[in-house]
């Protein structure tokens, strides 16, 4: 079976605009609220719900990559691919509860 590359639709410089200005509102909140910021940010890492949200939007957005884009030489493992990648978005979730919420951040990090 044969898929079209369907990549990202946005410009660098579109991607850059987004980022800053969520940058600066994220920012800005922090500045308007230091004490409540604070405390938030403390707890994050330790959140389970978050941890587990975040791993989720991981997983989709893994799957969305491996089911849409060019994979070159691993096309033939796309199938396979697919199935592996909620298996293991819910075993993460599941058995991996220490700093989770880091963790799926790093790997947001690493998608984008």
């Amino acid at each position: 079976m044969d898929y079209s590359p369907r990549v990202y639709h946005f410009d660098l410089h579109t991607v850059g605009l987004v980022v800053g200005l969520l940058l600066v509102l994220a920012h800005g909140a922090a500045l308007a609220r230091p004490r409540q910021s604070q405390r938030w940010l403390q707890r994050l890492p330790r959140s389970r719900m978050a941890g587990t949200v975040l791993i989720v939007a991981a997983g989709v957005w893994s799957f969305w990559l491996a089911s849409n884009l060019d994979l070159g030489e691993f096309s033939g493992y796309r199938h396979l691919i697919l199935m592996a990648v909620p298996v293991l978005t819910a075993l993460t979730a599941l058995f991996v509860q220490d700093l989770l919420t880091a963790r799926a951040l790093g790997i947001l990090a690493l998608l984008a």
